[in-house]
């Protein structure tokens, strides 16, 4: 059972949630600048931006050359850690519990997480993961039932239909 994709994955998303609320609930709050490079530095490897670019761009990835993949993904990256780190700015201690992954399309798995909030609605993050090769690695993210890849491929679509300006 712990072979299980489902287990693999959920550890490896646990490990990565232990590190981050261990730094959130340090004794004195880290500055923006502490937190863009905790981030940057320990909770960035969990992602793949790469695929995460491949999925937004869609058809159009395969057009895209080596530099604009790349430089795409990093836009990724940094949106999404610029966006999470806003987040973490409103932590409180918040208790967070991991529910019970489930096995998605083409080995993916979905590992869900409760964030409860006293005297409010708990929410729910789930975290789509895919097996890379050295580790199980997130390529979205879907908090209140919206998907962050989805989002980022409407602005990119958009971006991309835009008459450009001579």
């Amino acid at each position: 059972l712990a072979n299980s994709p489902m287990v693999q994955a959920s550890n490896t998303l646990k490990e990565g949630m232990d590190k981050l609320l261990e730094f959130m609930g340090q004794e004195e709050l880290p500055n923006k600048l502490q937190v863009a490079a905790f981030l940057d530095k320990e909770i960035a490897p969990y992602f793949d931006f790469d695929y995460m670019a491949k999925w937004v761009a869609g058809p159009a990835y395969a057009r895209m050359s080596p530099e604009q993949r790349k430089a795409m993904a990093s836009r990724l990256e940094a949106s999404f850690l610029s966006s999470l780190s806003t987040q973490l700015a409103s932590y409180k201690g918040q208790q967070v519990r991991m529910l019970r992954p489930r096995m998605g399309p083409r080995g993916a798995v979905s590992v869900n997480v409760g964030i409860l909030r006293p005297g409010s609605y708990p929410s729910k993050l789930q975290f789509r993961m895919y097996k890379a090769e050295d580790s199980w690695k997130v390529y979205d993210v879907v908090a209140n039932g919206r998907s962050a890849a989805s989002y980022y491929r409407v602005q990119f679509q958009r971006t991309a239909s835009a008459p450009t300006g001579r």
